[in-house]
């Protein structure tokens, strides 16, 4: 003989109302009769004119169980691919549990869903000679007299980067290596843009001295024509013997930029903006894609880029702050 069927007091509330609404009650009478919570009626009452029913929908009834095998086949599936989502799980290793029970196993080991870490990690070594730098810095006051540089490519299909997706449209993130893409060489200042010449050839010691005899000079001495610093990072290019000599004889001043320092240079938040704007308007040709760097450059008000170059005081004094750390910025 089976097992005699018992309600549970839920349920047997969950008819009692639905009796009282067949009955014609209003919903005053039945919290009255019933002396249990207003919520409860009201999401009883929403429900059976929604579903027309108090049944639990199916699948309801709570998760099974991950075992201690199914743990494991998960951890090494993701040693071998972390870039699998919850629901793949599930379907590649055939779990007999929801892809929800999944993430909650995942969540409770510590894992997150998220893109790769892209924090830039710094020894002692490197974090001592960047507080010794922004210690220097700090007294310095020629700050608005320095000329941020740096470059940065623009990939013709660049969608690496979140957006608003409708789930009908089968559309990847990724960046089309075979597309082609446009090299940009980049310089900003307190007074505001200095150059943005583009090139399609790898830039090396020889094509960056002819960059910056071309563009950066006579814009520089421009825009200051007493005394200005210039700013680089500590690339090959930048350090090879050619490109020393070709400094010493036509700059003025060069920073001793420490490592690993990106985010003491305002220039990378204007590739960000450029970048961004970029991609909205979707290039679909190299000529296209160099044509759109220019015109969103010119369209970036030279009022950011004038609180971009002189937020560098508050990214020194952050840098100090956090023993060499790397700021916010």
């Amino acid at each position: 003989m089976g097992k005699k069927y018992q309600k549970s007091k839920q349920e047997e509330k969950r008819q009692f109302i639905q009796s009282c609404f067949d009955q014609k009650m209003s919903t005053s009478e039945i919290i009255q009769k019933d002396f249990g919570k207003k919520t409860t009626v009201y999401r009883i009452r929403k429900q059976i004119k929604k579903r027309k029913t108090i049944k639990r929908k199916t699948g309801s009834k709570g998760f099974k169980k991950l075992f201690k095998s199914h743990k494991l086949k998960i951890y090494n599936a993701l040693k071998i691919n972390p870039f699998c989502s919850a629901n793949d799980l599930v379907i590649r290793l055939n779990l007999p549990v929801t892809a929800r029970t999944v993430r909650n196993y995942l969540k409770e080991r510590g894992f997150r869903y998220r893109r790769p870490n892209t924090m830039i990690k710094l020894n002692q070594k490197q974090k001592d000679l960047r507080i010794d730098f922004c210690k220097k810095m700090k007294d310095f006051h020629y700050t608005n007299s320095i000329i941020f540089s740096d470059e940065a490519s623009f990939w013709l299909h660049d969608n690496n980067h979140a957006g608003w997706f409708h789930q009908d449209l089968n559309q990847e993130l990724s960046i089309d290596r075979h597309a082609g893409k446009v090299h940009v060489w980049g310089a900003i200042s307190a007074r505001g843009k200095v150059a943005l010449p583009t090139f399609t050839d790898n830039l090396d010691a020889r094509l960056y001295q002819d960059i910056l005899d071309k563009h950066l000079i006579p814009n520089a001495w421009s825009l200051y024509p007493n005394i200005w610093y210039f700013q680089q990072d500590n690339d090959s290019k930048h350090t090879a013997g050619s490109t020393r000599t070709y400094l010493k004889r036509n700059v003025p001043h060069c920073l001793d930029w420490p490592s690993r320092s990106p985010d003491l240079n305002p220039m990378e938040n204007v590739w960000k903006i450029l970048k961004g704007n970029v991609r909205k308007k979707q290039p679909s040709t190299l000529m296209e894609l160099e044509d759109y760097i220019y015109e969103e450059w010119n369209n970036i008000e030279n009022k950011i880029i004038r609180n971009l170059a002189m937020s560098f005081k508050n990214r020194i004094e952050e840098c100090i702050r956090l023993d060499g750390n790397i700021t916010h910025y």
